[in-house]
């Protein structure tokens, strides 16, 4: 638990130095310190005991303080993959991990396929009147495919933030993404299913920014940010010159690509201009069809291998199950790490690490618009509020 604590308090510290838009010390030393490379890693494993362990303590009855553990170790994904999606945002933290790049292209690749398999899909707002009633088993398998739900949105704005410099990746990643995990009509399934859309109670809701928000009138052709990620990723992987080298055209990615054509209107220009390219793409593509001598592979290319992945797979998991509660579900000690846990998320342990956004001092004070921001003074919010009040509109 004290290395669940010490992954929260770097991914709060790294998101209120991305938002204040200073100096980003927790990525600029997990960078000199090369780190990136361990949190890769432990996300991976993570994943894996979501995926291959929890399962075998699903299959014997748990009591509410275990279960609470073990949704502190599935919460401990969505902390390092938040701390990594924040780090790429600098094109140096994506160039100092491209060894490991393969890896968090795969790990993408799966919340995608998770996504629209539908397994993510958490339950709707009506069921929450009975949650108070929930078995223990139940409710961590509720909480469990919430959290999936929220990485497959995460994924998306990785993979978008990955492709921003496609064209400077190796070509042997560029070629497994685009022909043999088939990113970009991942991309399009998402588009076509609106997964991130729901309807509650004669409600129209999106799903952005890990939360669903109702949207009214024309509210409901305003993109949100993570819509937003999915049209520019679709840009990056259809406008590429690489891509547009490597990508394996066929019927069925044909018959794909096409299902933009309904989406493509005036209204979503004006928002995303630089889609014009892809619509006239698609057009092109809907007259002609397969192209005779253009998209199509060009030679063949080593392919790197996800090492770690690769690592855990076919492992007994069914004995390291038995390991792991027997050594670290003991009741006394689960008790006394939750206690220590209850008190690092009380408020007044974050308060000591907010920052303002203008000037990075201690700040006591929080914008309230958004909610999300922080100022030491009523004199750095003004001064902040050119910068900020574009973010802030949009939450």
């Amino acid at each position: 638990m004290q290395q669940s604590e010490s992954l929260e308090k770097l991914k709060v510290q790294a998101c209120q130095e991305a938002l204040s838009r200073h100096d980003e010390i927790v990525v600029d030393t997990l960078m000199g310190t090369n780190k990136l490379p361990v949190l890769i890693h432990r996300l991976i494993t993570l994943e894996a005991f979501r995926h291959n362990i929890l399962p075998e303590f699903f299959k014997s009855d748990i009591d509410d303080v275990t279960a609470i553990k073990l949704y502190l170790i599935l919460y401990q994904e969505t902390t390092v993959f938040t701390i990594l999606l924040t780090s790429f945002y600098q094109l140096s933290a994506i160039e100092s991990v491209m060894d490991f790049l393969v890896e968090i292209c795969d790990y993408c690749h799966r919340r995608l396929l998770t996504l629209n398999s539908g397994l993510s899909y958490p339950d709707g707002e009506h069921n929450r009147s009975s949650m108070e009633l929930e078995p223990v088993l139940a409710r961590l398998n509720r909480q469990k495919r919430t959290m999936e739900f929220g990485l497959c949105a995460d994924a998306i704005s990785m993979i978008r933030l990955i492709s921003d410099h496609i064209d400077s990746l190796p070509l042997g990643l560029v070629t497994r993404m685009l022909n043999r995990q088939d990113i970009l009509l991942s991309l399009v399934t998402v588009l076509d299913s609106g997964v991130f859309n729901r309807r509650e109670e004669g409600k129209v809701e999106k799903f952005s920014d890990q939360e669903w928000r109702p949207v009214q009138g024309n509210d409901q052709f305003k993109l949100t940010r993570l819509e937003g990620n999915i049209w520019i990723a679709i840009y990056n992987f259809t406008m590429s010159p690489t891509c547009r080298q490597k990508f394996e055209l066929d019927e069925y990615r044909l018959e794909t690509l096409l299902k933009l054509k309904r989406f493509f209107n005036e209204i979503l220009i004006d928002q995303l201009p630089m889609l014009e390219g892809v619509w006239r793409t698609v057009e092109q593509l809907s007259i002609a069809g397969l192209p005779n001598n253009s998209w199509k592979s060009s030679g063949l290319l080593i392919e790197q291998v996800a090492d770690i992945y690769a690592s855990t797979l076919g492992l007994n998991y069914s004995d390291i199950a038995v390991q792991l509660f027997e050594k670290f579900f003991k009741p006394e000690h689960i008790k006394s790490e939750l206690s220590q846990m209850a008190d690092f998320f009380d408020e007044e342990s974050y308060s000591t690490i907010n920052k303002c956004m203008n000037c990075s001092r201690d700040a006591d004070k929080r914008c309230s618009i958004c909610k999300k921001v922080w100022y030491c003074s009523r004199q750095c919010q003004v001064d902040a509020w050119p910068n900020h009040k574009t973010d802030c509109r949009t939450h």
